[in-house]
């Protein structure tokens, strides 16, 4: 959600004045409840520009490691979103899809395809996008040191920002 519909909708203008509004509106209004929202938007779409740069640093590995694996990770037990997955889809405006519940836990995950993953990478559980099995990181410990120190400092602050999503989320929501 915008500031600009986030206000549109948080201060009508069918409303007269001040005093027009229900106590309710007032208070999820204020300017404090206002700056909570923007700043949780503002979280939310660098999380998800973030993913998308730190997504080709990841998929580099990924293409030199997963083709040669027998024992596939992505597991249908990990493609259920948690609370923070959804806090930062919803804040984005987006609802996500439930997985299949019908999928035993141990299966391939319903998203994976012959190429891995379906979903681009800021619509992953963000448990799928940090799951590194060991020859993963061994991979990238050996591997060009310029891009996996650049995918540890993304990684570092993707988790700040879940962390401020989280704060200025119960914030707007006070």
């Amino acid at each position: 959600m915008t500031a600009a519909v986030a206000t549109s909708v948080l201060y009508p203008q069918s409303a007269e004045s001040e005093t027009d509004l229900s106590p309710e509106t007032k208070s999820c209004c204020s300017p404090e409840s206002m700056k909570e929202a923007q700043d949780a938007f503002a979280a939310a779409e660098r999380l998800k520009e973030l993913f998308t740069q730190i997504s080709p640093l990841i998929e580099y590995y990924i293409r030199e490691v997963c083709a040669e694996c027998r024992e596939v990770c992505c597991r249908q037990k990990h493609a259920f979103p948690d609370e923070r997955d959804i806090l930062f889809t919803s804040t984005l405006g987006i609802t996500v899809e439930v997985s299949d519940p019908e999928r035993l836990p141990d299966e391939p995950c319903e998203c994976l395809g012959p190429s891995g993953c379906l979903k681009p990478r800021w619509m992953r559980p963000f448990r799928c996008t940090w799951f590194f099995c060991e020859p993963l990181i061994r991979s990238m410990e050996e591997g060009p040191q310029k891009g996996y120190r650049r995918l540890i400092g993304m990684m570092g602050e993707m988790v700040r920002l879940y962390a401020e999503l989280s704060t200025a989320s119960k914030g707007a929501a006070s």
